[in-house]
């Protein structure tokens, strides 16, 4: 029978150096979030490393690269740092619990910043810490517990919630609105002046017909703003973009929808257990669902 006493926990300031470093895979970032100097997080991960007896950092700069071991420990203790977050939230009604979000950027900006409002009179006790982005590398590192993305499928390590499934419409001032609703889909794209996203190509709009934008860009909103100041006709996702549309003034210019993307909440599989993703993913499709029913 081994007589030998269990290793005590490493100090707490270094675990959560190491979940935060491990987490953000950036010193600066790390850094920041801790408000601690670089000599303090790299003594603290010196420390840990001494205590557990481990390499769990191969490299700082210029990203940060955990080892094999490093990224099995990182695991553990960001349950760890979860876990203690979550039941100290369930004891006491004046905690805060902490929910990293990634969304795309139309997303955000579009849908989701309008309704914050409504989360923190729902959920006061929920921080959200938002980050914008357009792939999946958030949640594989850690970055993000829980996507928003437009997306079909996702494979495993990940699991979606459906939000809605939009259609892609023409939005324009009434102007061009105007002149576009007396034409075909494909003299509209040949004639008048467009301005796209890539993920709304005007190919699907009328693929008999190639249209040359004006502009295209990856910021739907810049792409929303092009159209509500008369640059062109723009293909947007509809529900997403209604909110913006009636407050500046675009209307559909065309009858014609082109089917598209889902969106959906993504998660690592078992992430969305947690107290405070379940609760945010609750009140998102609630939102949601208010959304298909306009």
């Amino acid at each position: 029978m081994d007589a030998r006493l269990p290793e005590p926990l490493p100090p707490l300031h270094a675990l959560l150096a190491f979940e935060a470093l491990g987490r953000l895979r950036s010193v600066a970032a790390a850094t920041r979030e801790l408000r601690v100097s670089r000599a303090a997080l790299s003594r603290s991960i010196m420390l840990l490393e001494h205590r557990v007896k481990l390499r769990l950092v191969l490299r700082y700069s210029p990203a940060v690269a955990l080892s094999t071991a490093g990224e099995a420990y990182f695991r553990a203790v960001q349950r760890f740092a979860l876990g203690l977050a979550d039941e100290l939230q369930a004891l006491s009604p004046s905690a805060v619990a902490e929910l990293r979000v990634a969304a795309t950027p139309g997303f955000a900006r579009l849908w989701l910043a309008p309704r914050l409002a409504g989360l923190a009179h729902r959920l006061p006790w929920l921080r959200l810490r938002l980050s914008v982005s357009e792939n999946l590398a958030d949640l594989a590192g850690g970055e993000a517990e829980l996507a928003i993305r437009y997306c079909e499928a996702v494979d495993p390590p990940f699991e979606a919630l459906p939000l809605w499934r939009d259609e892609a419409i023409a939005l324009a001032c009434p102007t061009l609105a105007s002149t576009a609703r007396l034409l075909s889909p494909a003299a509209l794209v040949r004639e008048l002046p467009l301005v796209a996203h890539p993920s709304f190509p005007w190919r699907d709009f009328a693929p008999e017909a190639e249209g040359r934008p004006l502009l295209i860009c990856h910021d739907l909103v810049f792409v929303l703003e092009a159209a509500a100041r008369g640059d062109g006709i723009a293909l947007v996702p509809g529900r997403l973009a209604a909110d913006f549309g009636r407050a500046h003034g675009l209307v559909q210019a065309h009858e014609r929808r082109v089917p598209a993307r889902r969106y959906q909440l993504v998660a690592p599989v078992g992430a969305l257990q947690r107290p405070a993703a379940r609760a945010f993913s609750g009140w998102l499709l609630e939102e949601a669902a208010s959304t298909m029913a306009e």
